[in-house]
């Protein structure tokens, strides 16, 4: 996956820097961005949701609870973002 999105950005600026040298702009950039970015935005309704299993501890899988500072830390920083809006 990782491979796979530098590749895609390569291939974006590359073809930006190509849009302006040949074009003097960087208009088509913009817009096969913005196409790309749709196509992605409507993929996303063809994912299928799964069901959680009712108890993962059953197959394994264990948790560990965050560290209590931790989560103050994050929900301190969840006011202060919505604070700032």
């Amino acid at each position: 996956m990782y491979a796979a999105h530098m590749i895609g950005t390569s291939a974006a600026a590359y073809g930006a820097g190509y849009s302006r040298s040949v074009l003097q702009t960087y208009l088509p950039a913009f817009y096969a961005a913005g196409a790309q970015c749709l196509v992605a935005a409507s993929l996303v309704w063809l994912i299928e949701r799964r069901r959680a299993p009712s108890s993962l501890s059953s197959r394994g899988v264990k948790w560990r609870q965050a560290p209590s500072s931790l989560v103050k830390f994050c929900q301190a920083l969840s006011r202060l973002s919505l604070t700032r809006l």
